[in-house]
């Protein structure tokens, strides 16, 4: 895999010190937004995560023989907010996320039907 454009050998290990290298405040904090005098710095929540596999002869080195291998990796961001930074003051101002609060909310309504239902079933008559 060389000329791969990562910097890295095309090796596990390559490829582990190339994201290594790339994990840093930048990874986290956008380039600031200059407005005037204030600066609008973004934040960022960034996740990494990897795997790997191995193998070799099958069972008793019988059909097939095995073999194996294998690599997986991922990365996930999301933003979580701003820093507003004046000359007064730095204030952090997180970012709203309708995906997860819709998700909270769905789960209380669940078990609200849930609790409703159970009640229903159950109470004396």
């Amino acid at each position: 895999m060389a000329g791969n454009g990562t910097g890295n050998d095309g090796t596990i290990h390559g490829v582990i010190e190339d994201v290594a290298k790339r994990v840093g405040p930048k990874a986290v904090f956008g380039d600031p937004i200059i407005h005037g005098d204030m600066a609008l710095i973004p934040v960022v929540s960034v996740g990494y995560g990897g795997g790997g596999g191995s193998g070799s002869g099958g069972p008793e080195e019988g059909e097939g023989s095995g073999e194996g291998q294998g690599f997986g990796f991922g990365v996930s961001a999301r933003p979580v907010g701003t820093l507003e930074v004046s000359p007064q003051s730095v204030v952090y101002q997180p970012v709203v996320d309708w995906t997860q609060l819709a998700k909270i909310w769905s789960w209380i309504a669940g078990v609200a039907l849930l609790a409703f239902v159970l009640r229903m079933l159950f109470s004396s008559k």
